[in-house]
């Protein structure tokens, strides 16, 4: 138990080994400032529960690599703002379904091509 502050300083390396489960309980606020790098590996499964709001802010490039599958679950609204191009490669079929109207605007044009194998 800490009950003010906790600093710990390395110059080297740090190694924590935990043999079954290591809880941390945080009652305000908990920062992790990382100089360079910072990997966090899972052997099996990782959850995170988020009770209000959750911000992301990436400085470069965001890589993502799903080796099955992905299901989102949005309950309220979605939107997306690409500030550049927005591409999307499928290998086999893309279906939309909605349950009230579907709408696609442009302020230029819309180009449908339909590529036949013969």
């Amino acid at each position: 138990t800490i009950d003010l502050a906790k600093n710990v300083n390395v110059g080297g390396e740090y190694l924590t080994n935990v043999g079954l489960s290591k809880d941390t309980i945080v009652g305000l606020s908990n920062t992790l400032n990382v100089g360079v790098d910072n990997k966090v590996r899972v052997s099996k499964n990782s959850s995170e529960y988020v009770e209000e709001n959750k911000d992301i802010e990436i400085g470069a490039n965001q890589n993502t690599i799903i080796h099955k599958d992905e299901i989102r679950n949005v309950k309220g609204n979605k939107k997306e703002v690409v500030e550049g191009k927005l591409e999307l490669h499928v290998n086999k079929g893309i279906n939309y379904f909605t349950e009230e109207h579907f709408s696609m605007q442009t302020n230029n044009y819309i180009d449908i091509y339909i590529q036949n194998k013969i």
